[in-house]
């Protein structure tokens, strides 16, 4: 940095420089002019510092008196934080660097990005960037790059090395959906089962307040599955520069420019109010590139006229495709898709199904709408390293043209069994304090116990807890207003074998013997951060198994119809009480059938796969889950979720191979 620069105006000439280069050298010239606004001596540095770059091809060998912002570089073999060993760098951006890293406790591999020392160093930028970081984690879904950690390193004061801040994410093979387009467009064939994933990633994002606002085909990782054709899509740069670049005071300069022109909306460009709708206008010109080969609108536009019919590039396009696309480039944001899930909706309407588009299993699952915080991605830096193992995303068949005559005669037949349930409902909520009873049990297993019975298995030295069968009402509970729609509808699921459930959450202590008698992980491989894989492989081998969806909910509910089995700081640790971090289990209150923590302090994985809509089928007995899916079911909440996302009947998932530091498990079974 300049010694007469000051860092604001060091980042915005960063800022500009970094975008520029995304762009074709001959649109510099035009890029500046909108970029800089005017304002000559920011455009004259710019322009140095890209002549810098055209003669060495390296813009960051910079003078040492930037190091306070240039990340030092790390060479392969270095550790950070005592565990985590550079493999290889595989990009520079303008937050940091990105490496490729070998997990020395967990094993594997994992994604490092470095975080800028100007930001690391500044207590302010830290604070908000560690609270987005927290944001982010909780877009926990299949199609959102994972964000395992936020670690700190302390500096060398003897030899004025800085301290480094830096992430670790999920990694991932294979191309980014630039790549894919730079070989041409693609059928709708091809770009439906994808569209309706980056919907869907979106859809999460915007359940938990976040807009990406650099939504575009180079945050797009197309990772195959190794089954078949089968390629999951995942939206990368999630909610990680907002507090950067708002702490730096960039948000409101004159010619900032928050994401990438060419997938800018209108209100982007003029500087105004962002929304989940931003996301979708900035989808359309993804969506609209897929299937026509060009964007909407020229390279060097900085407004944004009506876009023209895709079908005037490709006539055999499906109408209702063009429909949908021209409905997200929409001028007026109010006139737009509000929600990805509404896009979702209408591409998997039977109409566009005969255009080549499936319906998706995998829709989001966050159950709380905190304020819309507006995201500003990273630098266009994706970490394309080899991936572990992940379920293949097969294609729904197309559903059958519905009958319009039967399902209103099951809609007034529905509200009438609805009617009934709330007048029962009612009654018995005002009849006199009688205690509320548990469901009666019903015959188990040889190996059965009695209600609240407590036995310890002998291969993991936990203790387990009988809970008897039974019938329950799965899914939101009465009176809950803050039901995401994958709760409903409300169905009464049978239990029809007693089982053993784990008092606790699988400790540390446990899993340690686990790997020890087994040889899998490292030894201090903690209860958290395990995948599905390695949670169903610690309860094989203590002779039991992971619990379905529905065995978990009839178990956390101990009998009880409400939301929660009791005072929420009584019976779970969350983000209000758990100081940032997983405490020890049995701390809190026990449910009826006296297990502990099945709300709050880790989310918890089921033998399921998730399915949004499995409840309007699922079977009233023993129900198991769809048959299959890109993602495991999760439950409970955790110690960094907000106090209304921690409920019995709220779902969540992650991908079967994900590591987080907010999920564990317990298992459940039979008993010697």
């Amino acid at each position: 940095m300049p010694s007469e620069m000051s860092p604001e105006r060091w980042a915005q000439v960063r800022k500009i420089v970094d975008e520029a280069l995304e762009r074709d050298s001959r649109e510099w010239s035009k890029f500046l002019s909108w970029a800089c606004a005017g304002d000559e001596p920011l455009r004259k540095e710019v322009e140095s510092l890209l002549a810098e770059r055209s003669r060495t091809g390296i813009l960051d060998q910079t003078r040492a008196t930037e190091r306070s912002t240039i990340s030092r570089s790390l060479e392969p073999g270095d550790v950070l934080a005592g565990r985590f060993q550079i493999v290889r760098r595989l990009g520079r951006g303008g937050m940091g660097d990105v490496y490729e890293g070998e997990d020395l406790n967990l094993g594997g591999r994992v994604a490092l990005k470095t975080i800028r020392p100007d930001i690391a160093s500044n207590a302010q930028a830290t604070a908000r960037f560690k609270r987005e970081v927290q944001t982010a984690k909780q877009v926990t879904h299949p199609n959102v790059c994972r964000i395992y950690d936020l670690h700190i390193t302390p500096g060398n004061p003897a030899s004025g090395e800085p301290g480094m801040m830096f992430l670790t994410m999920e990694m991932l093979q294979g191309e980014n959906l630039a790549d894919r387009l730079s070989r041409g467009r693609m059928s709708t064939q091809e770009a439906g089962p994808l569209v309706m994933q980056m919907a869907a990633a979106l859809d999460a994002a915007h359940e938990v307040g976040i807009v990406h606002r650099d939504f575009k085909p180079a945050n797009v990782m197309l990772t195959p599955t190794g089954k078949g054709n089968g390629i999951r899509v995942v939206v990368t740069d999630f909610g990680l520069a907002r507090s950067m670049e708002d702490t730096a005071g960039n948000v409101t300069m004159v010619g900032h420019i928050v994401g990438t022109p060419a997938y800018m909306s209108p209100e982007q460009l003029t500087l105004g109010t962002l929304t989940p709708a931003t996301d979708i206008f900035a989808l359309g010109i993804v969506m609209y590139e897929m299937v026509a080969g060009r964007r909407p609108f020229p390279e060097a536009a900085y407004v944004r006229p009506q876009a023209p019919p895709p079908r005037q590039f490709v006539p055999d396009l499906d109408p209702q495709w063009e429909s949908a696309i021209l409905r997200c480039l929409k001028q007026n944001s109010e006139e737009r898709f509000q929600t990805a899930a509404d896009l979702i909706a209408a591409l998997s309407s039977p109409a566009v199904q005969g255009g080549g588009v499936w319906e998706e299993e995998s829709p989001p699952t966050r159950q709380t709408v905190p304020p819309v915080a507006a995201v500003m991605p990273t630098a266009p830096v994706t970490a394309v390293v080899p991936a572990v193992p992940t379920v293949q995303i097969t294609p729904i068949a197309p559903p059958k043209p519905r009958k319009t005559g039967m399902w209103l005669a099951a809609g007034v037949a529905a509200c009438l069994l609805l009617a009934a349930i709330v007048w029962i409902f009612l009654f018995r909520s005002h009849q006199p304090t009688a205690p509320e009873s548990h469901p009666s049990p019903a015959p188990g297993p040889a190996r059965a116990g009695s209600l609240g019975e407590v036995r310890t298995n002998s291969k993991d030295g936990l203790p387990y807890v009988w809970i008897p069968a039974g019938t329950f009402r799965m899914g939101c509970s009465p009176g809950d207003a803050t039901c995401a729609a994958d709760e409903k509808p409300v169905h009464e699921v049978s239990i029809s074998q007693g089982f053993w459930m784990g008092q606790t959450e699988v400790t540390a202590g446990a899993y340690q013997r686990y790997t020890r008698a087994t040889g899998t992980g490292g030894g201090d491989l903690p209860a958290v951060s395990v995948t599905w894989q390695e949670a169903a492989g610690y309860c094989e081998w203590a002779g039991l198994r992971l619990p379905t969806e529905a065995e978990w909910e009839f178990a956390a509910r101990g009998g009880n119809v409400r939301s929660r089995y009791g005072a929420l700081d009584a019976i779970a640790w969350d983000g209000d009480n758990s100081g940032n971090a997983p405490q020890p289990v049995a701390k809190k209150k026990p449910n009826g059938y006296g297990l502990y923590d099945m709300l709050g302090n880790v989310w918890e994985w089921t033998a399921d796969f998730y399915g949004s809509g499995y409840y309007q089928a699922s079977p009233g007995a023993d129900p198991k889950g769809p048959d299959g899916g890109a993602g495991h079911v999760l439950r409970g909440g955790a110690w960094d979720m907000r106090a209304d996302g921690v409920r019995v009947s709220a779902r969540s998932q992650g991908a079967p191979e994900s590591r987080a530091s907010d999920v564990g498990f317990r298992c459940m079974g039979e008993l010697p």
